[in-house]
């Protein structure tokens, strides 16, 4: 066996808590992303290009960032936005024309046709439970999400009108900035989307960092961390240079670039994926003591970036979950046997769940539901002589990118055995014994 992947493996499993937790769920779609198009107006309004650029600065002495968001356009293009807003995170705004709180979640900004600007601060301290943060600003470092700066909103603008987004940060001194965006000048960052109303997104990380890059199976990784009580950057970044392989076979493209950030306490102990990054405790391990793994399980939500809609959150994190054994077995990090026993061993945990059928999938459902995709697998190879597999099926949900819905998954499963599937979804997913 190759040293390199022996030193790894010694890293992966030395890793392993006796109380860890399985990997929770990725982060929810924006419950307001969808845009709403104004067609034209009477009279032969144009469509034009509208920028939305923004100034973020960090205030520590405070735990707030203040935002600035100006939108430019020459001719009317964007019409409104409604911010669904966190009222104890989203505080203060203000605008040129005309902007109102309408109740305690939403604020409406209707800027001038010319364009304008509005302004906000964002309390980045936020509590996921009584104890434990999701999103974190201390003087030293400074660890969030891009929804944690600009809650998302519902756009109305001109049809056919098109859209583009920077964002400038201005940071303490010796502080640098991790994030999946990509530079385009000293501080200032393109956003990527495809949706009309651009902001920031994803995780990201600034302050006084460590860090290390690397590249592994095309994708350019980058790791960030506080100096102190942070990951363990050496050891992730084995375990990732003979496990990323494994996500390039499975899936073909994948994004040229990832984030992973990482602290210890009191930040929450889990994992969370979101646009090209994800979020791990630093007390997280490589490889749990089940033989699933934090990381691959993130990872996989990370490149596939499913939403799950209509009881489809099952399909979602089971796979997540499985793939995550799946893939360290085929880096060589798991043996034939091992493999095995870890998806017994889940099966195992989800034998009481009687259906798979609920808006959320966490726990021993999500475990119930890696059961049944390993032996839909096994359905799918057995009904194809072996030229088909699960595989074939992530393939096309990621080509599709359709929200992933019972319905929607059974119908690519069909499509891929090449007859239908719908007994065993009614004796296994809708009410299992």
């Amino acid at each position: 066996m190759d040293p390199r992947l022996i030193g790894a493996l010694a890293l992966c499993w030395a890793s392993q808590a006796p109380d860890a937790q399985p990997a929770p769920e990725p982060e929810d779609p924006d419950p307001e992303a969808e845009t709403a198009l104004a067609p034209a107006e009477e009279g032969g309004e144009a469509a034009h290009e509208v920028a939305f650029r923004y100034l973020v600065q960090f205030r520590p002495a405070e735990r707030v960032a203040n935002v600035r968001l100006r939108v430019e356009q020459r001719a009317p293009g964007l019409k409104r936005l409604r911010f669904h807003i966190d009222p104890a995170q989203h505080l203060d705004f203000r605008g040129d024309g005309n902007l109102e709180r309408e109740d305690d979640s939403h604020v409406v900004w209707r800027p001038p046709e010319g364009g304008g600007t509005a302004r906000w601060s964002a309390r980045l301290d936020h509590l996921r439970d009584q104890k434990s943060y999701d999103a974190r600003l201390t003087s030293r470092w400074a660890l969030f999400r891009g929804s944690d700066l600009v809650p998302p909103a519902a756009s109305r603008f001109v049809g056919g009108s098109t859209s583009v987004g920077t964002v400038r940060f201005e940071l303490p001194k010796r502080w640098k900035l991790v994030t999946p965006a990509v530079e385009i000048g000293p501080g200032r960052y393109r956003i990527d989307t495809d949706r009309f109303f651009a902001r920031p997104q994803g995780w990201m990380m600034a302050g006084r960092l460590r860090t290390v890059v690397f590249e592994s199976a095309g994708v350019q990784v980058t790791v960030a961390t506080p100096r102190k009580l942070g990951l363990e950057l050496m050891e992730l970044r084995t375990f990732l240079r003979f496990t990323l392989p494994s996500f390039r076979t499975l899936l073909g493209e994948m994004p040229d670039r990832i984030v992973i950030v990482g602290a210890g306490d009191p930040m929450w102990r889990g994992g969370l994926s979101g646009p090209r990054s994800l979020y791990v405790h630093a007390d997280r391990p490589l490889v749990s003591k089940d033989g699933t793994s934090p990381i691959l399980h993130e990872l996989m939500h990370a490149f596939m970036r499913a939403v799950s809609k209509e009881n489809g959150d099952w399909v979602v994190e089971g796979l997540a979950e499985l793939y995550a054994v799946h893939l360290l077995h085929r880096a060589g990090g798991m043996s034939d046997a091992e493999r095995d026993a870890a998806i017994a061993y889940l099966r195992k945990k989800g034998k009481g769940v009687r259906s798979l059928l609920a808006p959320r999938s966490t726990g021993r459902r999500t475990a119930k539901a890696v059961g049944v995709l390993d032996r839909l697998d096994r359905k799918i190879r057995e009904r194809t002589g072996g030229d088909t597999s699960l595989d074939h099926v992530v393939r096309r949900l990621v080509e599709s990118g359709a929200p992933i819905t019972t319905a929607h998954f059974r119908q690519v499963v069909s499509d891929v055995v090449g007859e239908d599937m719908a007994p065993f979804f009614e004796t296994h997913v809708a009410a299992t014994p």
